[in-house]
């Protein structure tokens, strides 16, 4: 903790140092917000609430910020012990003119090049009506927020230069990342950037898929290096991704991710692909073994997207899909190589500040293998959503329900249909109160599984001295 106040003291002497004496002060938020949840069932659980509050201070060139969290806990059990563990965060963002430059130090999270290093392996859950991705790549350090998770402390510095930006951070782990990145613009519409992340992190045999399959791994530091090119032009748009690791089993373990936009008009058409090409040199169960320990259990992975925007007067309709097939590594003892599909549909009709949409998805299909188990087996669902949004110039309103159907995995088993309805109006025109409430019910073959209500309130105010809240209940029953 005392490390923590002297961090803390050494940033508001640097802030106040390097600002104007006119300015200094910006604003001061407290954020709380808290959830209740109400049991009417027959599960005999204790009614229960969880939440979290704190603070956040702004400068002219620094931000610090402090917050706490209270896990769910039983009404009657709620006491001075019920607090989390104390999030703390401060920055101060230095010649912002010339040469910005910028330190951060406190509970901080890393996302970005560092996460992927963490866990490689490409998510298949994007937008299938967005926009191409762009690019983000550095070490990602960010400030603790109100409802992030507990991270060690850490200290990061970063600086603008004009033909780079150059990161550094380390933690009380003893963790380090380093990175450097650049761009170069051709056009108002065409550039080409460039990305190298290191990080070094202590990895060890903590998961039971390691410990179940007997694949022994010494605890230690290991290093990870991942390069990042991006290349965006008006008809074209990609990106290579080359993580190379330092393995457990000796040896480097490497993966490889690409992929590329193509825009012809009102269609566009993108490809993915995500490989491990030593995992044949790694044992079976563990293809990859990323910087939090966790073990990349998919190897290969090939995505598709397809898109049109057809504009008709005042209207516009879009149309999309997207095709994924991953390939990975189930079970431990006996590894059997199993794949995977999902396909998903979207349409979408606006006309000024309306705006109507459907989707449909299948996920989680076996397209070949035989896992041994239940437990291995991917399951597979239908989901099926509508929504819609108004957003006129005095209020707003967005609502949307789902449909997810499960189908059993044998004749022994039932299917599991489970229907979501949420619904979010902000009745102001600064958008600063929403009500939000939702409903869900489960059915597990003909009978009622579970069914739950809810409800919420959030609000901010504005100004020096600012309020941010949301009290939300839950009841099951």
């Amino acid at each position: 903790m005392k490390k923590v106040f002297l961090i803390f003291w050494i940033f508001f002497i640097l802030s106040i140092s390097f600002a104007n004496a006119d300015s200094i002060f910006d604003y001061a938020e407290l954020k709380t917000t808290a959830t209740a949840t109400i049991f009417r069932d027959d599960s005999k659980k204790e009614n229960a609430i969880s939440g979290a509050f704190g603070g956040r201070i702004a400068f002219k060139n620094a931000d610090f910020r402090a917050f706490s969290t209270i896990p769910k806990t039983a009404f009657g059990d709620i006491c001075a012990d019920s607090f989390g563990k104390a999030r703390f965060g401060a920055g101060v963002f230095l010649f912002q003119k010339s040469l910005p430059i910028s330190l951060k130090a406190g509970n901080l999270l890393f996302s970005r090049s560092v996460s992927r290093l963490k866990s490689p392996a490409p998510s298949s859950s994007a937008n299938t009506l967005s926009v191409s991705p762009s690019f983000s790549a550095g070490l990602g350090a960010n400030l603790p927020t109100l409802l992030s998770a507990e991270k060690p402390l850490s200290l990061s510095v970063s600086s603008d230069f004009p033909f780079a930006k150059i990161e550094f951070a380390a933690d009380e782990n003893s963790s380090v990342f380093a990175g450097v990145s650049s761009k170069k613009s051709f056009s108002k519409h065409s550039k080409i950037e460039f990305a190298l992340t290191f990080s070094r992190e202590f990895t060890e045999n903590k998961t039971q898929v390691l410990k179940k399959s007997k694949s022994v791994v010494d605890g230690a530091f290991r290093a990870a290096l991942l390069g990042e090119v991006f290349l965006k032009t008006p008809i074209f748009q990609t990106e290579i991704k080359t993580g190379v690791h330092e393995s457990a089993f000796g040896g480097e373990d490497i993966w490889i991710f690409s992929q590329a936009w193509a825009f012809l008009g009102w269609t566009s058409f993108g490809a993915s692909y995500f490989s491990i090409p030593t995992r044949e040199s790694a044992p079976k169960t563990v293809p990859l073994l990323g910087q939090n320990s966790s073990v990349v259990r998919t190897f290969e992975q090939i995505g598709a997207n397809a898109q049109i925007a057809l504009p008709l007067g005042k209207n516009s309709v879009r149309l999309g899909t997207h095709f994924s097939r991953s390939q990975k590594i189930v079970a431990t003892k006996d590894a059997q190589e199993i794949g995977i599909g999902k396909i998903r549909g979207a349409i979408e009709f606006s006309r000024g500040d309306f705006s109507i949409r459907a989707d449909f998805t299948r996920a989680n299909a076996l397209l070949f293998g035989n896992p041994p188990n239940k437990s291995t087996t991917p399951e597979e669902y239908f989901d099926y959503a509508v929504s819609f949004s108004l957003k006129p110039k005095d209020f707003s309103i967005f609502a949307k329900t789902n449909l997810k159907i499960q189908p059993p995995y044998s004749e022994k088993y039932e299917e599991i249909r489970t229907f979501n309805a949420n619904l979010s109006i902000s009745p102001v025109k600064n958008r600063n109160l929403y009500l939000q409430s939702g409903f869900s019910s489960s059915f597990k073959g003909e009978s009622l599984n579970s069914r739950s209500i809810s409800g919420a309130v959030s609000f901010k105010t504005s100004g020096k001295i600012r309020v941010s809240s949301k009290i939300a209940v839950e009841m099951k029953f």
